[in-house]
């Protein structure tokens, strides 16, 4: 009998045991995200790995060492709070090094994310830039007047530095890391030139008053130049091994303005293989709209992409959809001609780089599920960047970790009217071909585990609660936030959502005001408890992005298939498992040419494809760099899309003539000869590299802007959903325009102090 009982009492715990093993998935799914309140504003955050630093717009600094969920006040040895910081730094080879900028009081750095600090021996600093592949090696900026600095160099993260003898320092960048090995310092020390030895010598590329600024992209470097007219002009190296000091890779740019005043010059991008360069005509529209051109594969040559695109003094609505190279979604001014202030916009999506746009497809149902009826002129129109400035509604959202996935604020009809406040929130599982219904009203939004997760909370409205979708939007479920400093429960006016960077982790920041206390707060939400399981191999499925145009699912003439997870697979994916499975050229056709400089699209259609006719303004034949007995080519009024690899099918061969015996040379006396497009081979096919940006909420964006009397270059780091920290450097220029032959204008701005 007693031992029936034991058997009994054991049989009983083992069925006990299974049932509560075959529960725990679900308890696991059914537990809530965990939250926290922290009575903070937010400038700016920076990552050290899962280490975060927060700076305040007072300048003090918070850290986190469990992905934003809680932070903590930083004080030095003494006990005396890091404080008066402008900046945060952190070194893109060893993360746990970092620097924390300040230009009032002592700067601070940290080689071990923060769990010491020591101070830097160095006043009046104003601008550091770290090695991008050197680890604790910096350059800075410091004891700047009115037009220049002098030059400090540290090879150890800030404690001991080497002062440059001259105090000439107008600009100072470190070559980037596709230009060799060895520490470059290329900028203006009076002239433009380059340093191979950290600043103890200077060869000049530019003489004296030959130059008056610069900027460094990603992969162009862009100086202004004065010719041997007095006329200043844009100069662009395609950076490749060690030219950056090769004064022969300078080239001039072409732009075909016409008769129509340059204003302002903006760099928006230049990482799908062309330079993407926005341009203001006059001083009223330097508030509303510009001209977006686009360059040719060595950024020399620019044709109009967009003409009208909205933009609010050089913040242009031109959004990346970050993961996919090519693929760019902006706002045109509709009624531009008009006397107006309430102008309308309407937002179009490129998938050639910016060579053919399309208008965003409306949803088929509205958010209750009844069908909408969207014919002719009406389509989807979303907020841009350029809205950041007057009003809470963030830009169209993606993540290269979230491949395909968008969030943007708009309204479905022929327009968007500046003041309309009539907006909902729409998204895209197909990076932007079809769109569909979110929530009603304008809110702001975040993806996280690699759009796993996303968050959403109104702007227009106070709220005690933020909404998330563990399944694509599929289902929703509301988190109220915790209660606040005084026992009541947090009501928010949303301002922003924050994440770690690349999307990937779980933990998400809720940025806006307390409405009790009147101050700035943060609402922390950890979601890492909330997936029943980790994903495996039968959660993922195989997406390739297209247009739909033609049979063939090609951008930029190949065809790119993801891995990523299904829509309703509700689990936790760890980073890596979303990636590129193939890649392969495709046929070339129409859609991979577009219209070379001098020529305009006359017509468009599936039959015949683009017909390019001349403009007027054709570039000068021969060209004005053209030593005699060298070739150059001559198009036929198309070319290949910049970034396209299709091979075979359509080409439009270029000609080849020499140069005549007695054909003047600029004062570079280089070439300007361009190779014809090959689509009989194209360029061979490899995965996109990996960047800092792609692991960010949104790629890097650099600003060149040229107003009548400055230059101001403004380098925008939109790892803030496309609304990131701007850095400026103004230059005192003067805008000039010349021309080099008839109907055919040129960049020009001219450095009166020089």
């Amino acid at each position: 009998g007693t031992l029936q009982y034991s058997a009994d009492r054991m049989l009983v715990a083992f069925l006990f045991v299974c049932v509560l093993a075959c529960l725990w998935p679900l308890s696991v799914a059914q537990q809530l995200p965990l939250a926290s309140y922290a009575s903070l504003d937010v400038a700016d955050i920076q990552w050290s790995g899962p280490i975060g630093f927060l700076l305040t717009s007072e300048g003090q600094v918070y850290r986190s060492d469990n992905q934003g969920f809680t932070w903590h006040a930083q004080t030095m040895p003494g006990g005396s709070s890091l404080y008066m910081i402008s900046s945060i730094l952190v070194d893109r080879v060893n993360s746990s090094s970092v620097i924390f900028l300040s230009e009032q009081a002592e700067s601070w750095a940290t080689k071990d994310a923060g769990a010491s600090y020591y101070t830097m021996p160095i006043d009046d600093i104003q601008y550091v830039k770290m090695h991008p592949h050197l680890t604790g090696v910096v350059l800075g900026l410091t004891n700047c007047d009115t037009y220049s600095c002098k030059l400090a160099i540290s090879q150890d993260l800030g404690v001991t530095w080497s002062r440059s003898s001259t105090s000439d320092w107008g600009q100072a960048e470190w070559a980037p890391t596709s230009v060799g090995a060895d520490p470059i310092i290329i900028g203006f020390c009076s002239e433009f030139g380059y340093s191979l030895d950290l600043g103890r010598s200077f060869v000049v590329l530019f003489p004296r008053g030959r130059a008056g600024g610069m900027v460094l992209m990603s992969h162009f470097l862009f100086v202004g130049v004065l010719d041997d007219n007095d006329h200043v002009v844009l100069f662009v190296n395609k950076l490749a091994a060690n030219n950056c000091t090769d004064r022969t890779a300078y080239r001039e740019s072409v732009f075909p303005f016409g008769t129509e005043l340059p204003v302002s010059y903006t760099l928006l991008d230049d990482t799908s293989g062309s330079v993407s360069l926005g341009v203001t005509f006059s001083q009223y529209n330097f508030l509303h709209w510009g001209n977006v051109y686009t360059s040719d594969k060595d950024g020399y040559h620019y044709t109009i992409s967009m003409q009208h695109v909205q933009q609010d003094w050089g913040v242009f609505d031109w959004v990346p959809v970050l993961g996919i190279e090519g693929v760019y979604i902006t706002s045109n001014i509709t009624n531009w001609d008009q006397n107006t202030n309430n102008l309308t916009s309407k937002t179009y999506i490129t998938w050639s780089n910016g060579a053919e746009w399309t208008p965003l497809v409306a949803p088929d149902h509205d958010i209750d599920g009844n069908p909408i009826l969207c014919t002719g002129e009406c389509s989807l129109n979303l907020r841009g960047p350029s809205s950041s400035a007057w009003e809470a509604t963030p830009p169209v959202y993606s993540n290269a970790n979230a491949i395909g996935l968008l969030i943007g604020v708009g309204t479905i009809g022929t327009g968007l009217l500046f003041d309309n406040t009539d907006l909902d929130t729409f998204f895209s599982r197909d990076a932007g071909m079809t769109w569909q219904y979110l929530m009603a009203g304008p809110s702001v939004y975040a993806f996280g585990d690699h759009g796993g997760i996303w968050i959403v909370a109104p702007t227009t409205a106070q709220t005690n609660s933020s909404r998330y979708t563990l399944d694509q939007g599929h289902s929703w479920s509301t988190f109220s936030f915790p209660s606040g400093p005084q026992g009541t429960q947090t009501q928010l006016q949303v301002s922003e959502i924050r994440t770690s960077p690349g999307g990937t982790g779980s933990t998400f920041m809720v940025v806006g005001r307390d409405v009790n206390t009147r101050q700035p707060a943060i609402v922390s939400i950890d979601f890492s408890r909330v997936w029943p399981r980790v994903c495996t191999d039968s959660d993922y499925e195989d997406w390739f992005p297209t247009d739909g145009r033609t049979g063939q699912p090609c951008v930029l003439g190949r065809q790119i298939t993801y891995r990523r997870r299904i829509a309703t697979a509700v689990c936790s994916s760890p980073d890596g498992l979303d990636h590129i499975v193939s890649m392969s050229n495709c046929t070339c056709t129409y859609e991979d040419w577009e219209c070379d400089v001098g020529y305009d699209q006359a017509a468009s259609d599936a039959e015949d494809g683009i017909v390019c006719v001349s403009s007027g303004t054709l570039p000068p034949d021969p060209p004005l760099d053209c030593p005699a007995g060298t070739t150059y080519t001559v198009s036929q009024g198309y070319r290949k899309v910049a970034g396209d690899t299709c091979q075979g099918g359509l080409t439009f061969p270029m000609t080849t003539k020499t140069c005549p015996s007695m054909s003047s040379t600029t004062m570079s006396g280089a070439t300007t000869s361009e190779p014809a497009p090959d689509a009989s081979t194209g360029s061979p096919v490899t995965p996109p590299a990996e960047s800092p940006a792609s692991n960010g909420l949104i790629a890097a964006v650099v600003v060149l802007s040229v107003a009548l009397v400055a230059v101001l270059i403004v380098v925008a780091l939109k790892n803030k959903k496309s609304r990131g920290a701007i850095v400026s450097l103004t230059n005192n220029l003067r805008a000039r325009f010349s021309s080099s032959s008839p109907g055919y204008n040129r960049v020009s701005f001219l450095d009166s102090d020089l």
